[in-house]
């Protein structure tokens, strides 16, 4: 149980982390220039819209894969 919950915070506290550095490409990919306004905004809500979705399916993926695993081979913790 104690592990788990240990796994489960390094993991978000990473997410967190990768989201922050995700954002900051993604704004550098899409020319992101606050000067620029529509164009400027239109990359916002891009990066806005993708990049959790992406995150949150990337999250989804590791926890079905970490179910079966542990589904396979339960004394693995």
């Amino acid at each position: 149980g104690a592990f788990l919950l240990c796994v489960w915070n390094v993991v978000q506290e990473f997410g967190v982390a990768a989201g922050m550095g995700v954002s900051y490409i993604w704004l550098d990919l899409v020319g992101f220039e606050p000067k620029k306004g529509k164009a400027a905004a239109r990359g916002l809500h891009r990066l806005f819209a993708i990049q959790p979705t992406v995150s949150w399916i990337v999250m989804v993926g590791l926890l079905v894969l970490m179910q079966r695993e542990l589904a396979r081979d339960p004394a693995s913790l």
